[in-house]
């Protein structure tokens, strides 16, 4: 199984959004622009998620998205390392602005931290998760998209994730892009693409500058213009995604969804490097 994080220095960079959306992505029923049909275990280990359960968690983690949107979740009885898993149908029925053909394939799981009580937060073992999980796809492949806490939040926690992974993908907006290079510092951390979320649509001499900051910045590191994959601010995004509806599940989908297929072309590109070494 292929173990992708999704992560940030702090909150509010659209980290889950982009979990969320990447993933459906290779949720897809069949191949689309060459991003193959993939077993996937979104894990949801932001501290948030443990706020409640039964619908009293935090509105903006991933476990609600998949709650609040056209989805069933069924308990599978699979607990390990203070998780538990449920199975992900489409159920598009009563959501209006949804694309009942636009559905999921039969191996889409997301997992949540088993117990609500925050103090239990420290114990959960995201390795185990993912080792014992390994079975449950064909031929053990897969891809298991990891979001993670704020490293500012859970250092040590998210740490132990980003170190046990394939491959971590950091998500920033322009007040932090300049923390690309704290990701870069930590050879541990596998970072080979980032993401620039949240990028004003306006033109202004203002937004010109701060490209060509990023752009130099970006001169002294390993990454490329091409390694940053810019995702362009839209409200459309903001409306669903609080709905639970991804992005390519809308009738009328947002501008910034092709973005989302972009960074899943990355990831995959990552899949079949590993594959083939």
């Amino acid at each position: 199984m292929f173990v992708a994080s999704v992560a940030a220095f702090k909150g509010g960079t659209g980290k889950t959004t982009v979990t969320f959306n990447v993933g459906m992505e290779f949720a897809r029923p069949r191949r689309y622009r060459g991003v193959g049909r993939t077993p996937v275990l979104f894990v949801d280990a932001d501290p948030q998620a443990v706020v409640g359960h039964e619908g009293s968690g935090a509105p903006n983690c991933l476990f609600k998205l998949f709650e609040v949107g056209p989805f069933e979740l069924e308990p599978i009885g699979f607990e390990a390392g203070g998780f538990e898993v449920f199975k992900v149908e489409f159920a598009p029925d009563g959501h209006e602005t949804v694309d009942p053909n636009a559905g999921i394939h039969d191996l889409v799981f997301v997992a949540r931290p088993a117990e609500s009580s925050r103090e239990m937060y420290g114990r959960v073992n995201v390795r185990e998760l993912l080792d014992e999980f390994e079975g449950v796809f064909p031929g053990n492949e897969g891809l298991a998209l990891i979001d993670t806490p704020p490293l500012n939040v859970e250092l040590e926690v998210a740490r132990r994730m980003l170190e046990n992974s394939d491959v971590v993908v950091p998500v920033l907006n322009f007040s932090s892009y300049n923390q690309i290079q704290r990701f870069l510092d930590k050879e541990e951390f596998r970072v080979r693409f980032a993401v620039v979320n949240m990028v004003p649509r306006v033109n202004t001499l203002e937004l010109k500058e701060i490209m060509e900051d990023l752009e130099g910045f970006l001169r002294g590191t390993p990454l490329r213009r091409e390694d940053v994959i810019f995702v362009p601010h839209d409200h459309a995004l903001n409306t669903c995604t609080v709905k639970g509806i991804p992005a390519r599940c809308r009738r009328y989908r947002p501008d910034s969804a092709p973005k989302f297929h972009e960074i899943a072309l990355h990831l995959r590109g990552e899949m079949v490097k590993k594959e083939g070494s």
